[in-house]
């Protein structure tokens, strides 16, 4: 993720235009257009003044400027996420909290479930079960139980 687009989510985010944010930034509106469209570098003075009016870290501003980091764009989005989820009350955070831990036991279910070795059942030979009652002239399948 760009900072570009990093400034474009925490404006929009906010509900703002690039006017208000000119307003609370002191940076003119061409010069915030410019930055959201990743056009040259931003003097640190530039950075502080964006800062200050979305009210977020440094972090949140410019984590993963690097378009070709791929792997680390999901972090940035969460570390931008979790500065909004901050001025949450605490009702909705609550309700977060209990939506995220339940996602997470799932998640974590699915991966015991699919990625853990199934060694409960190596060795054991498959047990075909038909709708056919028994017919005791035959003699079970191999690896059945024989019966009492």
């Amino acid at each position: 993720m760009s900072l570009g687009t990093n400034i474009r989510r925490l404006r929009q985010g906010k509900g703002w235009t690039q006017g208000q944010l000119s307003e609370r930034s002191g940076i003119k509106v061409p010069h915030i257009s410019s930055l959201e469209q990743d056009e040259g570098d931003p003097k640190l003075s530039t950075l502080y003044k964006l800062i200050n009016a979305f009210g977020c870290t440094p972090t949140g501003l410019i984590t993963n400027p690097d378009p070709n980091e791929k792997a680390t764009e999901a972090d940035a989005l969460l570390n931008l996420i979790w500065e909004r989820v901050d001025n949450l009350p605490d009702k909705a955070k609550r309700d977060l909290i209990e939506v995220l831990d339940r996602f997470c036991m799932g998640w974590e279910m699915e991966l015991a479930v699919t990625q853990t070795p199934r060694r409960w059942h190596e060795g054991f030979k498959p047990v075909h079960v038909s709708d056919q009652p028994p017919n005791p002239a035959q003699s079970p399948p191999e690896g059945s139980p024989s019966p009492p």
